[in-house]
């Protein structure tokens, strides 16, 4: 599953704008800024290719601007696309990569429950 995510204020305006697949849009961790405190202000939309996602992630930094250039309301450093490595083109140890897998069964039961 790939999707594009939307970290939303209290108000309900974005704050970030992100591309994922698995955790990636529900974990402060690899990301420069704080995900919201409470999971409701996460918005997420499934699309079919990595691609399309890129497409619709930088569509949305155009569409709402950031706020470094001055240009609108996200903490986004980029304007998006790039499918950058968080982890620097590192490789995980088998440690690390079964750590990963048991967190992300985790998350899936979690929200699987609150269905």
């Amino acid at each position: 599953m790939v999707y594009v995510y939307f970290w939303l204020r209290r108000d309900g305006t974005p704050y970030y704008v992100g591309k994922g697949k698995g955790r990636r849009g529900f974990v402060t961790s690899n990301h420069q800024i704080c995900r919201p405190r409470d999971a409701v202000n996460i918005l997420v939309q499934e699309y079919s290719s990595d691609q399309e996602a890129y497409e619709v992630e930088k569509f949305f930094i155009a569409f709402y601007g950031r706020k470094d250039l001055g240009t609108g309301c996200l903490h986004n450093r980029t304007d998006g696309g790039e499918g950058g490595a968080t982890r620097c083109g590192r490789k995980s140890s088998p440690e690390t990569r079964e750590k990963i897998r048991l967190g992300l069964r985790y998350l899936f039961l979690v929200l699987s429950l609150q269905k």
